[in-house]
């Protein structure tokens, strides 16, 4: 079973009531690949062939009207789907209007209507020569099938709970979407992404930091002691937790980590151990400085395939819009006296645009191999290596311990810049993830006053050491 989905609709109804471009734009944005009948068939195909092609295909929407029942081209690809086995698996129907298939009125006009056609061809044929007739005998045999076949096909797809036009709608056609995906996941990839609810999560990111305070005594007595200072009375935690994250981390959480470090010797245990604690609590708390509007757009959307885009201005913001949604703390880095700070799993490989792509691809799946296999590495790769970077990626992002990323800015002049250059890698790595940033245009991913300042208050934040001991 492959990510193929293929649509099957009367071109008058779709006229009266548009569907399939939306139903077109959810199916994509959800990483599967929909095919329809104007982008598939060239000038000069044969219409057949298509048809039959939809009959035989592991995934088919019906969008089913009146017009639909009475079309020739939409019961043939029906009749198909229904011939070749498994109908009820394979259809993922939507019913335009106040259609109600189970309508007895309903059924019996369509049996008559079917019958009709059948009868009144038929009747012209009677006495012609079938020789100079043939593909009209051909015709009235399908209509004949269709006949026969449309009040048990009718009666068998009213059994099944359809939703109608606007309710899939309503839900960005989420039920048909997730009806289709749990069988490509059987056979073909694995939820991309492994997620709890967003609202969920964000209760999970105070356990944690409470977690780590209560194992470091003198540095949660220190938090409580600037929390309360800065937002009066209530749980400090709680109050930490629900403050602008530039606000927390650089007027609660820094002024207590320096009044920990500066009781206890640079090279002790004490030190290392209070340090670690407070790098993890940044972590945790950068990630409340994510739109939880974005978040939930994504969740219902269920983004797979390449990636994601999102609009940030600094690498450090696409790690913590990155880590929010993989559900796991950031990992920063930075250098004493320079100026960014980055991701420590993002793959920011350069990548020239003169180069042969071929080229160009290895050398960028060789980097990602010396990343995550920093004492193992290669200057070529067999195929049984890949599969092993394959592997290690998979379950790496499954157990939530790394999340390696390739960040790519818009209109940047590199390969990773062309969407063919971007299907030729995860061709390779199906586990890499693709970030695409965006610096304008759109809502922002990171809900804070100023992106920057808060870039910089992490990045000074971990020169806190360094800065000790100048």
């Amino acid at each position: 079973m492959t990510n193929s989905v293929y649509v099957s609709y009367s071109w008058s109804a779709e006229k009266q009531n548009p569907v399939v471009d939306a139903l077109s734009e959810s199916c994509r944005d959800y990483g599967l690949d929909f095919r329809r009948d104007i982008e598939r068939l060239n000038y000069g195909n044969l219409i057949r062939a298509f048809m039959d092609e939809i009959g035989s295909a592991g995934n088919i929407i019906p969008v089913f009207s009146r017009n639909y029942f009475e079309s020739e081209y939409c019961m043939y690809e029906l009749l198909q789907v229904w011939k070749n086995g498994e109908f009820h698996k394979r259809i993922h129907p939507i019913a335009l209007g106040d259609i109600r298939l189970d309508d007895e009125d309903f059924q019996l006009a369509l049996i008559d209507y079917w019958g009709g056609k059948t009868k009144e061809l038929r009747d012209k044929l009677n006495g012609r020569d079938p020789a100079t007739t043939q593909p009209l005998q051909e015709r009235n045999t399908r209509y004949a099938a269709i006949y026969a076949d449309c009040n048990d096909l009718i009666d068998f797809v009213s059994n099944m709970n359809l939703l109608t036009l606007e309710t899939l709608r309503q839900q960005n056609f989420l039920p048909l979407l997730n009806r289709i995906q749990p069988k490509q996941s059987e056979a073909e990839t694995k939820r991309r992404w492994y997620r709890k609810p967003d609202a969920q999560f964000q209760g999970i990111i105070s356990e944690k930091i409470r977690e780590i305070l209560d194992l470091r005594g003198n540095l949660r007595a220190s938090v409580h002691s600037k929390s309360l200072d800065l937002f009066g009375s209530g749980d400090p935690l709680d109050s930490l937790c629900k403050a602008e994250p530039a606000t927390a981390i650089n007027d609660v959480l820094r002024p207590a980590i320096e009044q920990c470090l500066c009781s206890c010797p640079v090279n002790s245990d004490d030190y290392q151990s209070n340090w670690e604690a407070a790098k993890s609590i940044l972590g945790w708390l950068s990630l409340f400085s994510v739109s939880s509007d974005w978040i939930e757009e994504q969740e219902k959307s269920q983004l797979r395939g390449i990636g994601f885009e999102i609009m940030v201005k600094t690498p450090c913001g696409v790690e913590i819009v990155s880590s929010r949604f993989r559900q796991i703390p950031p990992k920063f880095y930075t250098e004493p006296d320079k100026s960014e700070v980055y991701g420590q799993d993002a793959i920011t490989y350069h990548l020239e645009t003169g180069w042969d792509e071929n080229y160009t691809l290895d050398r960028l799946i060789l980097e990602i191999w010396n990343r995550v296999f920093p004492k193992e590495t290669r200057t070529t790769l067999s195929a049984y290596e890949i599969a092993k970077l394959n592997s290690t990626l998979k379950i790496l992002e499954r157990n939530k311990v790394n999340h390696y990323y390739i960040p790519v800015n818009e209109g940047e002049a590199t390969r990773m810049a062309d969407p063919k250059f971007c299907e030729k890698l995860l061709g390779k790595l199906k586990d890499i993830t693709i970030i695409r940033l965006k610096a304008t245009g759109g809502k922002a991913t990171l809900q804070v006053e100023d992106e920057y300042d808060l870039m910089t208050i992490i990045r000074e934040f971990l020169n806190i050491p360094h800065q000790r001991r100048q």
